[in-house]
Order: structure tokens, then sequence, then C-alpha cells
């Protein structure tokens, strides 16, 4: 995994766990609130959020997390910063030198890299990433899906600087760059129309970036369709840690929607691929919900015929 795709990778995590949170909070302080002592919102409260059991202003409220800067010893910070200030005064003397600015040599160097291989314009890709210079990354991608059309992370990067691009230079160009991402997330979804990962991936994208529920969960309940993989179109079967995921993206976009029903099934059969799963185990009791008494089957059962899985069989003591 490249720099590119752990910078993505790493910020869906981040983001699902500010959205429970605020989902957590919100419900119960509604609970905590007896009729007596709730005092009427205001006018304006309505206004700004209608529905207040359910907060669904995501985007607003999960800004991208910034790298983490490196940890440094606190001796060696002056020392640190005068070298940075020295490499930096070194290289706008060059570029002064030279007659060209910082940000055309930068770009200089990016096109100097090879572009024979895959791998080459993976890190062409990348170099272009860092100078901000967001539209040769992306075309370094397209590259890579034109070369390689099941590379399902090209697309899936590609969307991702699309959307950074856009909220970078928000209004009219925010939503432009927002439906040029879901056009590279539907490239991916025609070279491989059963992967699970794109179904989730498209999901996350409604789901995270425009906070359209009601499409993420449909697009959800497809990667669930097609997370026993697909031999034809060699497509592997996802792992029990992938299956999870997806059953809690499941639940997550339903409790948004207040369909307790399907989000407590959606938490049962999470718990089924893995019984440690905390996430899972909590929303059934914020939902006062009950695996038994919804009487959720195991999901593995349809595979036992065919494979014998040792983790499976039993019902979530819940």
């Amino acid at each position: 995994m490249n720099g590119l795709q752990f910078q993505r990778w790493a910020q869906v995590p981040a983001l699902f766990f500010v959205m429970t949170t605020q989902l957590f909070l919100t419900s119960s302080a509604v609970e905590a609130s007896s009729p007596k002592s709730a005092s009427k919102p205001s006018a304006k409260q309505k206004k700004e959020n209608p529905h207040p059991a359910v907060k669904v202003n995501i985007i607003k409220a999960a800004p991208e997390a910034a790298p983490a800067a490196p940890e440094k010893k606190i001796t060696d910070q002056s020392k640190t910063s005068s070298e940075e200030e020295n490499l930096s005064n070194h290289e706008e003397n060059a570029a002064a030198k030279s007659g060209h600015s910082k940000s055309f040599l930068d770009k200089l160097n990016c096109e100097q890299l090879p572009q024979k291989t895959t791998k080459d314009l993976w890190n062409l890709a990348e170099c272009y990433e860092k100078i901000g210079d967001y539209f040769r990354a992306v075309s370094s991608l397209r590259e890579i899906s034109r070369r390689e059309p099941q590379d399902l992370e090209s697309y899936f990067v590609s969307a991702w600087l699309l959307w950074r691009e856009g909220r970078r230079q928000g209004g009219i160009t925010e939503s432009k760059k927002n439906a040029e991402a879901l056009e590279e997330l539907m490239k991916a979804r025609l070279s491989n129309p059963t992967h699970w990962r794109v179904d989730a991936e498209v999901g996350d994208f409604y789901f995270l970036r425009l906070a359209n529920m009601p499409q993420a969960y449909a697009e959800y309940i497809k990667s669930r369709d097609h997370y026993t993989g697909d031999y034809a179109r060699n497509v592997p079967e996802a792992s029990l840690g992938m299956k999870t995921s997806i059953e809690n993206r499941i639940a997550r976009s339903t409790e948004i929607l207040d369909r307790k029903g399907e989000s407590v099934e959606a938490s049962c059969r999470a718990l089924y691929f893995d019984p440690d799963d905390k996430d899972a185990r909590d929303r059934i009791e914020r939902l006062a919900g009950s695996c038994t008494r919804k009487g959720v089957e195991d999901p593995q059962k349809k595979n036992q015929d065919s494979k014998k899985s040792g983790d499976s069989g039993e019902v979530p003591p819940l």
C-alpha cells in the first residue's frame, strides 16, 4: 500500500467514528431529557436541525483529518526547524537563479520520474499529490485504470482526490468535482460489476461525502449481496472482517434512517461474523434489540454445505 492509498483508507474509520459518536450522544441526550424538564427548541434551532434525534449533517462534522506530524524530541526542535529553514531557503535560491518558481520546479521533478510501469505511475501520482497538483495526479491514476481495469485502488484514489479538490475550491466547483468522483466509481463498477468492494466504496461516498443515507444504504445492500464472491469474474469472497464491516455499514445507515429493526438485524449478522464486535453489540443494546427475538439466522449457514466453518452456528447472546 503506497502513501496515497493509505491516506484515503485511514480517513474512513475516523469519519465513521465521528458520526457514530454523534448519533450515540444525540440519542442519549434525548433519552435522558424528561417531558417536564425539556425546553422547547427555538425557531432558529428547529431550522438548523429539524430532526434533533437523528443528525445527518455529517460532512460538516467530519472534516478531513490532517496527517499526523512525526514525533520529535524537544531538544532537537531548534535544530530541525533551522535545517528545514535552510532547505527551504536553498530551494528558493535555486529557483530564483534558474528564473523559475518553486512550483514549476516541483512539477518538473515529477515529470522527470519514470512512467513505464504501473508502479511508476503510482509514484508519479503520489508526487503530484504532494505538491497539490490533483489534476495531474488523477490523470496518472486514470492511466493506471486504463491499463489495469481490475485495479480498484486507482479508481478509489482518483475519486478521493477529486473530492478533495472540490472541497479545496468550494462552491459550484465542489459539486462538479463530486460528480466527477462518482463517475470514477461508476467506471470501477463498469469494469467490476459484481465486486463487493466497489459497492462498499460507492456507499461510503454517498454516506461520508454526500450525506445521502438512502442511496448509501442501497449500495451497502449490493455489497452484502456480492460479498460471497463471484468465481466467474475472479472476485474473491470477502473476509469475515470485511463482512462484519459491511453489515455494520448497513446498521449505521438504517439507524440514521430510523429503521431500527433493520439496524438490529444487520448488527446481529455482524456479530455472527465477529462475536467480539463492540460496535454491533453496543448498537443492539442502544436500540433495545435482541437477536433471539428478532430470529436472525446465521448468514454463514448458507456456505456450510460446501465449506465447514468452526466459527459459525451459534446465536449471539443478545
